[in-house]
This record gives structure tokens, sequence and C-alpha cells, in this order.
């Protein structure tokens, strides 16, 4: 799952020969290594956790060369796509469901704990193991009737505008740096 992008740089590659144009081309490599490393920032940020794997397997890379390049964000992880796109109906496993729901039980109880600090009388007990079992079975009882709405963490970042900017302005400044350079 990922996304591509490509920019149009408008400038006339017959002007860019011999050493020019193999300056061009590094140019264009590293405007798209910045900009990808910038877009897999912010996938990455809207990226849902539960173990962080899928967060940390958020890359980018530079396809391409010469002056037919462009940046790739993507994952390698199966199972970025239906965090993406979301699910129709199914049964999913219960080992990441229990350990989803064994850390927000943990979270609820640290925050009741935080809350009632000085209460006199008061314990805070984890729902037993069956009670989990019932939570973990409800949840996959729901995805089976109803699938998995997708997060569009790569629709979002891509499609924002503040994205789309970021990386003009990165191939803008790269060029103009280049453009200089050449005294055009």
């Amino acid at each position: 799952m990922g996304i591509d992008f490509k920019i149009g740089v408008a400038i006339d590659s017959k002007m860019l020969t011999g050493q020019a144009g193999r300056n061009y081309s590094k140019m264009l490599t590293a405007s798209y290594k910045e900009a990808g490393l910038f877009v897999e920032g912010e996938v990455a940020k809207k990226t849902p956790v539960n173990t962080g794997r899928l967060r940390k397997s958020i890359s980018s890379r530079v396809r391409g060369t010469g002056f037919r390049q462009y940046g790739q964000v993507f994952s390698p992880l199966e199972y970025s796509r239906y965090i993406e796109e979301g699910q129709l109906p199914h049964l999913p496993p219960e080992k990441p469901i229990m350990l989803w729901v064994s850390r927000k039980l943990s979270a609820v109880k640290a925050k009741l704990k935080a809350m009632l600090v000085g209460t006199p009388g008061v314990t805070i007990k984890m729902p037993a193991q069956k009670m989990k079992r019932k939570a973990v079975w409800a949840i996959r009882s729901k995805i089976a009737k109803v699938g998995t709405k997708g997060v569009h963490m790569f629709k979002k970042v891509f499609d924002a505008p503040l994205t789309g900017k970021t990386v003009r302005d990165i191939f803008f400044r790269n060029t103009t740096r280049f453009i200089q350079k050449l005294n055009l």
C-alpha cells in the first residue's frame, strides 16, 4: 500500500546535456528523497498504532532514473492496505484484538488511578480474562457483521493542501538553486 508522486519541473531538457544533465538528475533524486521523507513523516503521524509495527514500516524511495523519476511512499506490510482502505465484513484473528483490548483497558485503569489518587477505600481491578474475552468476541463479531472503516492515512496526507505546497516548495527551491548555478 502506498502512494506515488510525480512532480513536473518546467525546464527544457535539451539545455541539460552532459554534466548539466547529470547534475539535474541528481537534483531531482535529492528533491524526491527530501519530499518523500516529508510525506513519509506525515503519513506516519496519521497511522494508527497498536504495536507500532505499521507506523515504523512507512518508508519512501525514489524510483526511475534520469529525467524519469518519481517518489514513492509506502508500507510493505500486507495489512497496511486494510488499515488504509478498510475491509468488508470478516472474522478477524483473536490475538491482535486481545492485545488491543488489553492495552485499552490498561490505559483506562491508569487514568482512573490518577483521578482517584488519595481517595480512601477505592481499588481498581482489571477485568478478569473472561471479561476480556467477551469484549474481544464482541469486537470480532461486530467486524464480522460490518467490516472496518479505512483510516486513509496515505490519502489524507497526499490530498492535504499543505503536503502539496511543501512538496512543490522543495522542488521549486532545489530547481531554483540548480538554475542559479547554471546562470540561466
